[in-house]
């Protein structure tokens, strides 16, 4: 039972020969051009993955916002025709008025305070013509404008 087997394998001349010879060569060189090659390949397809992947990012981000503008112009032709509407009703002026800054204020950014101003004929100034949402000093401040290149945001507005 305590026997011990060895096997010894030994290669013939004509085996070792052969190693040397085109054959191998060819071989390893065609296995490394194929291994290249798809190197190559992936490298390429990741890169195609990476442009795409920020292509769709660029897209949906446009999309995105054309939803947006699209959204906006739409609120916008609802005030239009809202506003249109209490016209045809004969609402009064200062009423429409007073409801085209409290939508406008509703799409806007939260804070933003919305106001219409008419030229005084008399003084040839800007008054307040409507701002319901404007604190108390606002609109009093904003009673009578003057219009000149440098008198603030609606008085330069008019001149020009």
């Amino acid at each position: 039972g305590d026997s011990v087997w060895q096997i010894q394998a030994t290669a013939s001349g004509d085996y070792v020969a052969s190693l040397y010879g085109w054959e191998a060569w060819s071989v390893l060189i065609g296995g490394l051009l194929f291994s290249s090659l798809l190197c190559v390949s992936l490298l390429i397809l990741t890169g195609k993955n990476a442009q795409t992947r920020a292509l769709v990012k660029k897209r949906t981000s446009e999309l995105a916002d054309e939803v947006d503008e699209r959204t906006r112009t739409e609120r916008l032709l609802a005030l239009q025709n809202e506003v249109l509407e209490m016209v045809a009703r004969d609402t009064p002026l200062q009423d429409v008025l007073d409801e085209i800054c409290r939508k406008f204020e509703q799409l806007s950014r939260p804070g933003t305070f919305a106001s219409i101003s008419r030229m005084e004929p008399k003084t040839g100034g800007l008054q307040l013509a409507s701002g319901p949402s404007l604190p108390p000093a606002i609109s009093d401040a904003f009673m009578h404008l003057p219009i000149d290149e440098n008198a603030g945001s609606c008085g330069t507005a008019a001149h020009r």
